[in-house]
């Protein structure tokens, strides 16, 4: 037979049944693995240059990638449409990637959006 919590309240009297309830049905929550508490913050793109935007943050299993943009071809890069970033990272943990942020809409944050889904659905 489970006990009940003393739950009186003071002033009335009564019996405060909404926060037994709470402390009875409690929420199971999602445990950390304290050996991993590292988060990793790098960029596949747009360092040093105007395009090729792509940053991901990883903490543990989950990683976040925010933007996915194109670089646009300098004039030696003849026949060359758009440059993209190696997703070969991203692709290897494709169960990890828990969405993508776009900041705004312009191509050096966007543009490689078709590629990237292509290998990572």
């Amino acid at each position: 037979m489970q006990e009940k919590p003393n739950t009186n309240n003071r002033k009335t009297g009564r019996t405060n049944q909404r926060n037994y309830n709470r402390s009875k049905n409690s929420v199971t929550k999602k445990t950390i693995n304290r050996n991993n508490i590292d988060t990793k913050v790098f960029a596949l793109g747009g360092l040093n240059e105007v395009g090729k935007n792509m940053y991901c943050v990883q903490f543990q299993d989950e990683i976040i990638v925010i933007d996915c943009g194109v670089l646009f071809p300098e004039d030696e890069l003849l026949g060359v449409d758009y440059v993209i970033q190696n997703y070969d990272y991203l692709i290897e943990n494709k169960d990890k990637i828990k969405g993508i942020f776009i900041t705004h809409g312009h191509e050096d944050h966007i543009g490689g959006l078709p590629f990237f889904l292509q290998k990572v659905n």
